[in-house]
């Protein structure tokens, strides 16, 4: 069968979206096998399942399988064909029926007395997701179809789930939900989501995954972005965009466009007439900074009239220059690296950055706030969130009291290097520079005398105690205003060297 036929007839398998009972029967078998991420990951010796390389033995095509578990593995996570004796012997035939109910396993005419997994059904923390195979039963390869519903257990999912908060909400809606998974995740925490993908297999994979978690509270619907929810608003709102260059738009999972921003930004767009006041959008992407107008001044463009009405942070993973980007484009993808040059060229893009964008609708009684800081290890919604806020509580009435009233404390992983110089015969400090690796990341030189102010940060003294001694000490002058030394604050817990109490 050639690339193309076995692409076709294995694109023609779907789940079947089955009753509650059927999903609860299925529920039942792959909970009682611990057909779970965290085992899954034990079981293939990997902290994470996208660091998969070889299958350990027991797992292979050929290989004998003994356990329940591996049965599971075998046909769902490697799609291998799995012999039906062994299959109704490890998960009995009831199991066995209980799956085939659900199209999730069905016997192949080529190979008599052997079964298969009809789609990839993969564990991803708190869920089972089903997404399309990348290979045939035999592990021939094939390659994927233009509307091909993407596996959930990628770095680059992951993130965008754990940067959606666990707070409560009235109404969600996330656009081009793809496996459903975030929209799953997310509904211990909202009354409503709604869930829209343009591309039907998307919508079909997204209802079979979430009827399998058993969740009553999220409703999936086919159509273009905010098509399919015209006339409702919502207070969150979520994206993971496909984001690569391209003409044609070939991959719905992928391609995001010409420059790659496109579906990125008809969804900043829309916030206007979607998002609620006191709502929050969120995404993961790679986008740009370009000649005269970093990303954050675009996103305030596309918000339109409206833009002062919306507080703007952006925190990223990585961030390269395009001269480095290109260079590793063309290493790894030599078809698509002409063409990504052009268009960074003619954008006048400078940087790719990869990362979060969190924007909040405000009640417009203020200037809408900007905020930039680099995530580091172990960087969640909390810390995004919680970052935003914090730009936000700075800029309410009253804000240098409130500043002056904070007590700071130092935060973990921050750092200091101090420089000194020969003055006089004597190696006499001259500069120093803090270096935070914590959930966020920064570097900043910072005068003597603030080091001290710094030093003193317990979490008991406030931030007008450390002014106060500064001034008593003679390192600053009397006349400086505790005002202007408040507002050194900000940036001081903005960068993630202190945590404000």
């Amino acid at each position: 069968m050639s690339e193309t036929a076995a692409q076709a007839y294995w694109h023609e398998t779907l789940p079947k979206l089955g009753t509650a009972e059927e999903y609860r029967a299925a529920r039942r078998l792959f909970e009682s096998h611990g057909y779970m991420y965290a085992n899954v990951c034990a079981r293939l010796g990997i902290e994470q399942l996208y660091r998969f390389q070889t299958p350990p033995p027991g797992l292979g095509t050929g290989d004998p399988v003994t356990t329940p578990l591996d049965a599971l593995i075998r046909v769902f996570a490697f799609g291998l064909y799995l012999e039906r004796e062994a299959a109704e012997k490890l998960l009995t035939a009831e199991g066995v029926g209980t799956l085939e109910a659900l199209n999730l396993l069905a016997p192949d005419p080529a190979r008599p007395g052997a079964v298969f997994g009809t789609v990839a059904l993969v564990p991803v923390p708190g869920a089972l997701t089903a997404s399309d195979r990348v290979c045939a039963p035999d592990g021939s390869q094939f390659g994927r179809a233009p509307d091909a519903v993407y596996p959930a257990f990628f770095a680059n999912t992951l993130a965008f789930v754990d940067r959606l908060p666990e707070t409560r909400c009235e109404t969600m809606l996330e656009l081009g939900t793809a496996t459903g998974f975030a929209a799953i995740r997310s509904a211990p925490w909202a009354g409503h989501i709604w869930a829209t993908d343009v591309a039907p297999r998307s919508v079909r994979f997204a209802a079979f995954n979430v009827g399998l978690a058993g969740i009553g509270n999220v409703t999936v619907l086919e159509g273009d972005m905010y098509a399919p929810v015209e006339g409702m608003t919502f207070d969150r709102i979520a994206i993971h965009p496909p984001y690569m260059p391209s003409l044609d738009g070939k991959y719905i999972y992928r391609d995001g466009g010409e420059d790659g921003e496109q579906i990125f930004r008809r969804a900043v767009e829309g916030l206007p007439r979607f998002l609620r006041p006191h709502g929050r959008f969120y995404s993961v992407l790679m986008a740009s900074d370009r000649r005269g107008e970093a990303l954050e001044q675009r996103i305030r463009k596309w918000l339109g009239p409206d833009e002062a009405g919306f507080d703007v942070a952006i925190v990223t993973d990585e961030r390269n220059a395009v001269q480095d980007a290109l260079a590793k484009a063309t290493t790894e993808n030599e078809r698509d690296a002409p063409f990504w040059r052009s268009i960074w060229e003619r954008n006048q893009t400078e940087s790719l950055l990869y990362g979060s964008v969190l924007i909040h609708r405000h009640s417009g009684e203020r200037a809408g706030a900007n905020v930039r800081a680099q995530a580091g290890v172990g960087f969640n919604w909390r810390h995004l969130d919680g970052l935003l806020d914090w730009e936000i509580r700075v800029r309410q009435p009253g804000a240098d009291q409130m500043l002056l009233e904070c007590r700071p404390r130092i935060a973990a992983g921050c750092e200091l290097q101090v420089s000194y110089r020969l003055v006089e015969g004597r190696l006499t400090p001259y500069e120093a520079q803090f270096q935070v690796m914590g959930a966020l990341r920064t570097r900043f030189k910072s005068p003597l005398w603030l080091v001290e102010a710094i030093f003193g940060c317990d979490g008991k003294a406030s931030w007008r105690d450390r002014y106060m001694a500064l001034v008593a000490e003679g390192r600053i002058p009397p006349q400086a205003p505790a005002a202007e030394f408040a507002r050194m604050l900000i940036a001081l817990v903005s960068g993630g060297a202190l945590v404000a109490e």
